[in-house]
């Protein structure tokens, strides 16, 4: 979708992934949207404007994997941000495929 991770790959955990927002767009808003318009929860941060999707148990499952995706691009756009949802949901089969 073109967005930047907080942290780099090598020191990732594979339980959460720090997303950063990009400058002219509040995390705040988008997960507010994220929660009132597709009943996704995630999580921001005391300070920093980022999100951070947790990827444990259920959450991991696919179909929670493509829903949480496509309600993150949809609301990145709604509150401004310039993504390419497509590719991103197009990335998410990929990789999933390939697993």
């Amino acid at each position: 979708m073109g967005l930047k991770l907080l942290i780099e790959k090598q020191h990732r955990l594979n339980s959460v992934v720090g997303i950063i927002v990009p400058e002219h767009v509040s995390a705040d808003v988008v997960r507010a949207h994220m929660s009132r318009v597709h009943k996704v929860e995630i999580s921001g941060a005391f300070g920093l404007n980022i999100l951070r999707i947790g990827q444990m148990g259920e959450q991991s499952r696919a179909h929670n994997l493509f829903r949480t995706l496509h309600a993150l691009g949809s609301s990145m756009r709604s509150a401004g941000a310039s993504i390419d949802l497509p590719a991103g949901m197009a990335e998410l089969e990929r990789v999933l495929s390939a697993s």
